[in-house]
């Protein structure tokens, strides 16, 4: 499989079982890549190691695993993984466990289309169209 430099265009994951919060990322970054969605957490390493995204937005609730559980294991298996925390629940807590746990960024829902970007563009596999 190609890596994320390599490859000529990004690739978002964005897993949340709010359909709205999908909708709302997929609107903001689709010029700006391919969106692949998720609702349930038991898929979401499996599918971050087929498709190797250049950000992996994880709600922290997520039906079936914590998205600290997930967060957790997909460090554990890619130290550079760009994860981006997605979450209602931003207490100082929160914020701080899954900076330390490896993820690269917390976005506080609801969010705006400035946000998601300001964020994707930090990702250093991030490529402007």
């Amino acid at each position: 499989m190609m890596s994320r430099i390599e490859r000529d265009h990004n690739i978002f994951l964005v897993a949340d079982d709010d359909l709205f919060v999908r909708s709302l990322v997929s609107r903001a970054l689709k010029d700006y890549g391919k969106i692949v969605e998720l609702t349930n957490g038991n898929d979401v390493v499996d599918r971050f190691l087929e498709i190797s995204p250049d950000v992996l937005f994880l709600d922290i609730h997520l039906p079936e695993k914590s998205g600290l559980d997930i967060l957790d294991e997909i460090i554990k298996k890619n130290k550079d993984a760009f994860v981006v925390m997605l979450s209602a629940d931003s207490h100082l807590g929160n914020v701080v466990i899954t900076r330390k746990a490896g993820a690269k960024g917390f976005i506080t829902k609801p969010f705006t289309k400035q946000k998601l970007l300001e964020t994707v563009r930090r990702c250093p596999s991030f490529k402007t169209p």
